[in-house]
């Protein structure tokens, strides 16, 4: 039985996959190139050309285990509740509708459950 992953962790999953699809990619395609031709591959402009572009893919190996600061999160969702508890619903100054509060309340869920994911 297929497992269902949440869209951030599917998210996740295919960065890691098409990351490795490119490494591969990199490195295969010049060797690739000499087998078709039959011909040794220039280790020198190859070693340069994977310098100048292999590092952008290695971040997302490297921070796998990355911890991230959530304090600016954490005092946007308290700011944020505050501001849902001391809102009105109405149609007069300084009322909301109801509507934009039941909005705004889900995406303060949501920035919670984002902040929660990260503690774990």
């Amino acid at each position: 039985m297929k497992k269902e992953r949440s869209y951030m962790d599917s998210v996740h999953f295919n960065g890691r996959v098409w990351c490795a699809i490119m490494a591969v990619i990199l490195i295969g395609i010049p060797f690739l190139e000499c087998a078709i031709f039959r011909t040794t591959p220039d280790m020198r402009a190859l070693l340069l050309g994977l310098i100048a572009t292999a590092p952008m893919y290695w971040i997302s190996l490297l921070n796998s285990g990355l911890q991230l600061d959530h304090t600016q999160l954490q005092a946007a969702i308290q700011q944020a509740a505050t501001a849902l508890a001391t809102a009105i619903a109405g149609d007069c100054n300084g009322q909301y509708p109801a509507a934009a509060i039941e909005a705004y309340q889900q995406e303060l869920t949501a920035a919670e459950a984002v902040n929660n994911k990260a503690d774990d």
